[in-house]
């Protein structure tokens, strides 16, 4: 059954909000102290961007970047415009210990999504996670830090290790300044932005996505509350 909201512009911003909100409450609920979940946490990150790339090339009418021959584009667009980038004031602090590009991160997410792994180069070079935030104490983290600066001297350039604990920080100010560059195209090219919101109103409608907090309408409720699941349920409440 089609989506047929009052109004589609407000329907597609509230979609992303959603979605930002249940991928970072996802990883919220993922990490622990330890920090040890890093790639199901990048995981749902890359969901996140990927999401969040396709509503953005269709809101500023670049919808051809949507095309599966243009997924490393369309992904490097996003990242380099608003998670890698100075404007970013996460990134820009902490650009030494993220350690990342999105080329680097293009090839992260395809062997996460893909294979649950890691690249095994990406222009020669291995890639690996740092995970040692809330691990040891600080004076202990940067010992190790200095220890692995002279070791990858002797031995070359020759990996990279990301600090995913950064980059999840950076996407915070990324997705703030996701917003307000689509506010910013809004206002300097409408036509071409309401020419967006119908494309990308259409593609979502033909995937048959549904926001995950808008998935249960009036319908599904009533058909939920007349299963024998939902009774079941309630009894023992009720008997509670």
């Amino acid at each position: 059954m089609p989506i047929i909201p009052k109004n589609k512009e407000d329907w597609i911003i509230r979609n992303s909000s959603l979605i930002f909100e249940d991928i970072f409450e996802s990883i919220d609920r993922i990490k622990d102290k330890k920090h040890t979940y890093t790639k199901s946490e990048l995981a749902l990150l890359f969901v996140l961007i990927d999401a969040l790339s396709r509503i953005y090339v269709y809101l500023t009418g670049q919808k051809e970047l949507d095309e599966p021959k243009n997924n490393k584009k369309r992904f490097k667009l996003w990242v380099d415009k608003f998670l890698f980038d100075d404007k970013n004031k996460t990134y820009k602090e902490y650009k030494k210990e993220i350690n990342c590009d999105s080329e680097v991160l293009y090839a992260l997410r395809n062997s996460i999504i893909h294979f649950y792994g890691f690249p095994s180069k990406v222009n020669g070079e291995k890639v690996g996670l740092d995970i040692t935030h809330n691990i040891w104490p600080e004076e202990m983290l940067n010992w190790i830090r200095e220890m692995f600066v002279k070791e990858k001297d002797k031995l070359g350039k020759r990996y990279i290790i990301i600090d995913g604990f950064y980059i999840f920080e950076a996407m915070y100010e990324a997705y703030k300044l996701y917003a307000e560059n689509i506010s910013i195209f809004k206002k300097d090219n409408l036509e071409q932005y309401l020419k967006g919101v119908e494309d990308c109103f259409e593609i979502i409608n033909d995937e048959q996505t549904i926001p995950i907090k808008d998935n249960l309408d009036e319908g599904w409720k009533q058909v939920l509350k007349e299963s024998s699941i939902y009774k079941l349920r309630k009894k023992i409440m009720d008997d509670n």
